[in-house]
């Protein structure tokens, strides 16, 4: 049978026709922004209607890391069977999504590309002819963030403390954990010229200056512990695969620690901290999605 990929935008749905015609076959959704099987932000490999996989984006929109969404789908790819259903994230007319999404295409290596009729997608130099499939609308934007934000609810409801020692995990997806620490106080990591400087005290532009000196670096980034409350992270193997998605509740730069709120039995053998993007409030509202490599 091979596999099939699954090519739409935001003004379409795959839902009911993955429902109907994917029953049996183990279903790849390479959108992050999907919570119809768990909280959003992530790749899933859904197999007899369970997660039975998954990788951290740490966004719902695919373009804030395309490194992760490429590594995330060679990994599950992997896992994947033969005929397994792959649903593409939403195609956007731009260079990169071009780019990214026949990239994917290639790794998927389908031997069906279905697509939204009208949509004029078939004209898209897919790895076989796509073929035009009547589909329904979308849910409005609203209603997919209620989804959403009910889903990182349920999150919030189940998630168990765990306390991520900095000096036994290996921390990525951020500026912190990226350098080498050279200051602990003000907290300072130094990485490619840049110094991070995470610090609750207001800092002039001398005391930056002077900071920038002592460790040689061309340019700053002054964060605030508070801005990585609330980051949607993963808990991973050394491996890197993804067992425990979850929430930054603080950080204690001062004894090491990471304070996490995962979907994972405590203490977790946690190897990875693998931080996102996306920042959720206890209400489980999506509230801002940083610029990557921000903090």
């Amino acid at each position: 049978m091979g596999r099939t990929l699954l090519v739409g935008d935001c003004r379409w749905s795959w839902r009911d026709w993955a429902r109907e015609n994917a029953a049996g076959r183990d279903l790849l959704v390479l959108d992050p922004s999907v919570a119809d099987h768990g909280p959003a932000t992530r790749l899933l490999l859904v197999r007899a209607g369970k997660v039975a996989a998954w990788a951290h984006i740490g966004s719902p929109d695919p373009f804030r890391d395309p490194v992760a969404l490429l590594a995330g789908a060679a990994r599950l790819l992997g896992q994947a069977d033969a005929d397994a259903v792959v649903q593409m994230f939403p195609w956007r007319s731009s260079p990169l999504g071009r780019h990214l999404a026949l990239n994917l295409a290639t790794m998927v290596a389908p031997s069906r590309v279905l697509v939204p009729e009208g949509s004029g997608l078939a004209h898209q130099p897919w790895p076989v002819g796509a073929e035009g499939v009547d589909l329904p609308e979308a849910f409005p934007p609203v209603v997919q963030e209620a989804q959403r934000r009910a889903q990182w609810l349920d999150l919030i409801e189940r998630a168990e403390k765990h306390s991520v020692d900095l000096d036994q995990v290996v921390v990525v997806g951020s500026r912190l954990g990226s350098g080498e620490v050279v200051d602990a106080d003000p907290y300072t990591e130094v990485c490619g010229g840049a110094a991070l400087v995470v610090t609750n005290d207001p800092m002039g532009d001398a005391e930056v200056g002077r900071v920038m000196d002592s460790v040689q670096a061309d340019r700053s980034v002054i964060v605030s512990p508070d801005r990585y409350a609330g980051l949607v992270c993963s808990l991973a193997r050394q491996d890197g695969s993804d067992f425990g998605l979850g929430l930054v509740s603080s950080l204690d730069l001062v004894r090491r620690v990471v304070h996490v709120r995962a979907l994972a039995v405590a203490p977790a053998p946690v190897r990875i901290l693998k931080v996102g993007t996306l920042r959720v409030d206890s209400l489980g509202k999506e509230i801002e999605d940083l610029k990557p490599w921000a903090v």
